[in-house]
């Protein structure tokens, strides 16, 4: 809007609402459009003649209007020294963070279970023999592939007994750590390395990772139901066989809470195997 004198004067807001207001030669609003609040509001007048300081402060005031002329910008507030200090820190922390996660933290170490079960959930029959596990004629199931992929292997003390009697040392050079409390005989292992840990999941889990390994491979039923209830497993690759057996040595047992799982895959297979894929969930992952 523009009065008879030519001084016309428009005021933006922060909220995006507008208003014009039109003054006469004394500065007195004479008249005026548009209704909005404001939480930040600055003046800008545009005039064919000099807008004289003390009409245009006199006016802004009434408007309860911050004033700012034409290629006069509001100048800013120095920054107090603390607060300079404190950004400065700030960045410095970032930094740091960022150097840290990138290059100076170790990477998590993997821990998968890869195993095969009867159809009704037994990983061995009550005296640990595995013979059923033959029902699904033994084709290549991508087992190979993923013990390629693994730098230590977690067995039990009741695998290890198992695995001795194979007759040659059924993990080759792969290390391995048998968890026991009990005083253990590697004696009778040629050409393997092995060593005996003992403690909770978590805690052999950090030491291993604290030299370096990256990816576990848990093997035996309770040390699987161990590590699963203590939430340090991220992979579970089940194969079934297709064969009932009534009883034995389950896979799974009790956990102290629900455990999410992500099913990345299922595969079938001529001789009768199925294998499920899983991911668990990041909230049972080791802190």
């Amino acid at each position: 809007m523009r009065a008879s004198n030519g001084l016309e004067a428009r005021y933006r807001g922060g909220t995006g609402y507008a208003l014009d207001a039109a003054m006469d030669g004394s500065g007195n609003l004479v008249s005026f459009g548009g209704i909005a609040r404001y939480s930040f509001i600055t003046m800008s007048v545009a005039s064919e003649r000099r807008f004289g300081d003390s009409n245009f402060g006199t006016t802004a005031r009434r408007l309860g209007l911050r004033r700012s002329l034409p290629n006069q910008p509001l100048p800013k507030k120095p920054k107090r020294p603390e607060v300079k200090a404190l950004h400065l820190a700030h960045v410095k922390i970032r930094a740091q963070d960022k150097y840290t996660s990138g290059q100076l933290r170790r990477p998590a170490i993997k821990l998968s279970v890869f195993c095969g079960v009867s159809v009704d959930g037994f990983l061995a029959r009550p005296d640990h023999a595995l013979d059923f596990l033959d029902a699904g004629g033994q084709e290549p199931h991508g087992f190979e592939e993923f013990y390629g992929s693994v730098d230590v292997v977690f067995i039990g003390r009741k695998t290890f007994e198992v695995v001795l009697k194979f007759g040659s040392w059924f993990y080759g050079k792969k290390p391995v750590v048998v968890l026991s409390s009990r005083p253990l005989d590697f004696s009778s292992v040629k050409g393997g390395v092995v060593e005996q840990m003992s403690g909770e999941p978590a805690e052999i889990v950090r030491q291993l990772k604290s030299r370096g390994f990256k990816h576990a491979y848990i093997d035996g039923g309770v040390t699987i139901q161990r590590f699963l209830a203590a939430g340090c497993v991220d992979r579970l690759v089940i194969t079934r066989v297709p064969v009932l057996i009534g009883a034995g040595i389950p896979l799974f047992g009790p956990v102290p809470r629900d455990i999410s799982l992500r099913h990345v895959a299922t595969r079938s297979y001529k001789g009768g195997l199925v294998q499920s894929e899983y991911e668990i969930g990041a909230e049972a992952q080791i802190p």
